[in-house]
């Protein structure tokens, strides 16, 4: 039997697109905002929901800043 679709096979990438955005200080380009999308479709077709792809959208997001903040050393009340 095979394994289930996660939403990681799915939305491979996104974490190091945000990383490198967050780097450099840069807008995302619209070829980086269109992968996560076709992504989510696919992910959409194969029965994964999409809270589920919100939760790990938001996890990306939330753990590239965290990793920004403590490169920058920031504060943690600034977080």
């Amino acid at each position: 039997m095979a394994e289930p679709d996660t939403v990681e096979q799915h939305l491979t990438g996104y974490a190091r697109i945000l990383t490198g955005a967050r780097a450099s200080g840069r807008k995302l380009t619209r070829d980086e905002l269109e992968q996560p999308r076709e992504q989510g479709e696919r992910a959409a077709e194969t029965g994964i929901g999409l809270r589920p792809t919100a939760y790990f959208d938001t996890g990306c997001a939330f753990r590239t800043a965290v990793a920004a903040a403590r490169l920058l050393d920031w504060p943690a009340q600034e977080l």
